[in-house]
């Protein structure tokens, strides 16, 4: 995981990185109809541009809470989706389950709310069909994936969110500002309220991103392989005629020096000893006497 933020913090302006950015933008876009379908608006289309800009079309009138809601949800879903599937690598339980939940999401999202050509749509179907067949390879490549993407989404979604450096007016920020009453966008500025609620809004991914990984990396430092169990002993492979450890008598020492008191009783039978009966006692006594 460090050596992916490494990697991303180096990186960062690499056209490489620009595919795996866009899926980002994918989801982002995607929380926000969630929540905007959710407030009981219609969702009409979610749109992602080469330049790693994303519009979510809705149609209805929202409440004040339900339009809240769906603005906050692009980062603070964003990066719950990303604390989601890194917890799932971390646990090491259920990897390819959790790719594969996340695909067809992907992919079910973009079919119906993108239009077909648009990067939405490839970014959205490729990225699926490409988790299934990673899934499909085993659990490890699938941990790899979700880990992978767990970290990139929780840095992009913490990254982005104080990046004023674009147009003011597109940052959700300043939308959420300007809908509760600023007057910054009108004078082209970030304004007071627009930070304060991206702090509000890091505040939030932080908190959450800690419950839902805390526990989980709790349980990756103190995982262990359990133990093999200590194979019994073979008591067919004791030789007959043993005599078993007999107690020692009350006050006596025994053969280490100590000195145990506890009544010496009969010794059981051990397995594989050999007890005489009385008959067979007097049979031996007759061959082994002496006459003279």
């Amino acid at each position: 995981m460090v050596a992916i933020g490494l990697g991303l913090t180096l990186f960062w302006d690499s056209n490489l990185l620009r595919p795996v950015k866009l899926l980002v933008v994918l989801v982002h876009e995607m929380w926000h109809g969630f929540l905007s379908l959710a407030a009981g608006v219609r969702l009409d289309s979610i749109e992602v541009s080469w330049n790693e800009s994303g519009k979510t079309l809705v149609t209805g009138d929202f409440s004040n809470l339900g339009f809240v809601a769906a603005v906050s949800a692009g980062y603070i879903g964003c990066a719950l989706t990303g604390a989601v599937l890194l917890r799932q690598s971390l646990v090491g339980r259920l990897e390819r389950a959790s790719l594969i939940v996340f695909a067809v999401l992907l992919i079910y999202f973009s079919w119906l709310f993108t239009s077909p050509l648009d990067t939405a749509f490839y970014t959205g179907i490729g990225y699926g069909l490409a988790f299934i067949v990673i899934a499909g390879l085993g659990e490890k490549p699938a941990r790899g994936a979700l880990t992978a993407i767990g970290v990139f989404f929780l840095f992009y979604s913490l990254f982005d969110l104080f990046d004023f450096t674009r147009d003011v007016d597109s940052t959700d920020a300043a939308i959420l500002a300007s809908y509760l009453g600023s007057d910054a966008l009108e004078d082209g500025s970030v304004g007071f309220t627009a930070v304060t609620v991206s702090v509000v809004w890091t505040a939030i991914i932080l908190l959450q991103s800690y419950l839902v990984l805390a526990p989980a990396v709790r349980e990756a430092v103190h995982y262990s392989e359990p133990e093999e169990p200590e194979a019994a002993p073979d008591l067919d492979a004791v030789p007959a005629g043993d005599i078993p450890f007999a107690p020692a008598v009350e006050g006596g020492p025994d053969e280490m020096g100590s000195n145990i008191s506890q009544d010496a009783g009969p010794v059981p039978p051990y397995p594989g000893h050999w007890e005489q009966t009385p008959q067979e006692e007097l049979a031996a006594a007759d061959r082994n006497s002496s006459f003279s």
